[in-house]
């Protein structure tokens, strides 16, 4: 995730307690974002349709860090360890 993303979608709302209230998260989750760099897909998504598109989806996610872990979760499934 670009930090810098982030920092526009918070800026846009002026707090991280406004910006998780416009997409229906805690402050928290907006706080632990910010600081860790891990934005959900779901998340990403939200604060792109709330920023109208000034913060891109892409821009908040780090898709090489979303694709291993999803491949992880396969892996793990088809092995009959997953749920």
């Amino acid at each position: 995730m670009s930090k810098a993303a982030m920092r526009r979608a918070i800026d846009f709302y002026g707090s991280q307690a406004k910006l998780g209230a416009a997409i229906g998260y805690a402050q928290n989750s907006i706080k632990y974002a910010n600081m860790t760099g891990n934005v959900s897909a779901h998340m990403a998504f939200q604060i792109h349709a709330a920023t109208r598109g000034r913060v891109n989806y892409a821009d908040l996610l780090d898709v090489k860090r979303q694709l291993k872990l999803a491949r992880k979760r396969v892996k793990i499934s088809m092995n009959g360890v997953g749920a």
